[in-house]
């Protein structure tokens, strides 16, 4: 992998946080947003202090395999996120061929193609993502009605929840290793951006959407449904444009850095995005997505935090021995 410029890190660590918001199944009231602001502040209050360097953790195949088996799980809980969406039905194709094996087909190419394609290609994800937001602003303004915002205060815990469900944290811990200079006011930025599409799309649930975004599955997009800015043109062919590439983006990028460290640890193996990608699949057929859940639970403050912040006392603490 080579070196990522800043605005690509901004991307890559932006867009699986957003992925996480379209993927929401419940919205349980205002209080839900400020539980994922909360977590996203403890966020950077944890890993502010801590990007100055791994320790030299990947210096350690046990780590290295460590990271590579979570990015697995990763790719496996986003593509079981993915056939729960609700577009995925709308992009379904005649035949014994359906909108998630083409899907998987697209991440297949993109993440044999590596890391470094799919950074070139996230900041115009993020363009696109930009744009959509805009739309589903206008589309939703005439629905919105502040005394649902006032009224709904509810949810606080489950909007805590997305602490632990950040894959971008871990990924943050490979990817900062390709960057030449202090990640630090891009992480910020990073977190800022996530905050504002966090309290954009659930504002807008709630405000604009009402109970029928509060009582649905899968909320953001029935907002979605809702948000159509003109009378002559629904906007939907670009929230699945959206929601196609942020998917696609999401399953590369998780697939990609494992095969990343498995073939930096194996250098004979080659293209082991071959087979990470299709066993992400089995393992997101055979697992539900409450275990998948669990597992992201336990592991991310673990490689987010957890393990680089050990690394870097003991690095500090030879260092101390050794002088």
């Amino acid at each position: 992998m080579n070196r990522i410029t800043s605005l690509q890190l901004f991307a890559l660590f932006l867009l699986p946080g957003v992925w996480e918001l379209l993927c929401i199944r419940e919205i349980t009231g205002m209080g839900m947003l400020l539980g994922i602001l909360a977590g996203y502040a403890l966020q950077w209050l944890l890993l502010m202090p801590l990007c100055g360097g791994d320790g030299g953790m990947f210096r350690r195949k046990w780590a290295g395999l460590l990271y590579a088996g979570f990015f697995l799980l990763a790719g496996a809980r986003s593509l079981s996120q993915l056939t729960a969406a609700a577009p995925t039905a709308l992009l379904s194709v005649p035949g014994t061929l359906g909108a998630e094996g083409l899907l998987l087909v697209t991440c297949l190419f993109t993440a044999v193609c590596g890391i470094r394609a799919a950074a070139r290609c996230a900041p115009l994800t993020v363009f696109l993502l930009g744009i959509s937001g805009i739309v589903l602003f206008a589309g939703a303004w005439g629905h919105f009605e502040i005394s649902r915002v006032l009224a709904a205060g509810d949810g606080f815990r489950s909007g805590g929840r997305q602490f632990f469900l950040a894959p971008e944290l871990p990924a943050f811990w490979v990817l900062r290793r390709r960057l030449d200079k202090s990640p630090r006011k891009i992480l910020t930025l990073s977190f800022l951006a996530k905050a504002f599409a966090a309290g954009l799309l659930l504002t807008l649930c709630i405000a604009a959407g009402g109970r029928l975004c509060t009582d649905s599955d899968a909320p953001v997009f029935t907002l979605t449904a809702l948000s159509q800015p003109l009378q002559g043109q629904r906007a939907d062919a670009l929230y699945i444009l959206v929601f196609v590439m942020l998917s696609v983006m999401q399953v590369t990028v998780m697939a990609g850095l494992s095969a990343h460290l498995v073939e930096e640890l194996f250098p004979r193996l080659h293209h082991t995005a071959l087979v990470i990608l299709p066993a992400a699949l089995v393992l997101a057929l055979l697992l539900p997505q409450e275990t998948h859940d669990a597992l992201a639970a336990m592991l991310v403050p673990v490689l987010g935090f957890g393990l680089p912040c050990t690394m870097q006392l003991m690095q500090t603490l030879r260092k101390r021995v050794i002088a």
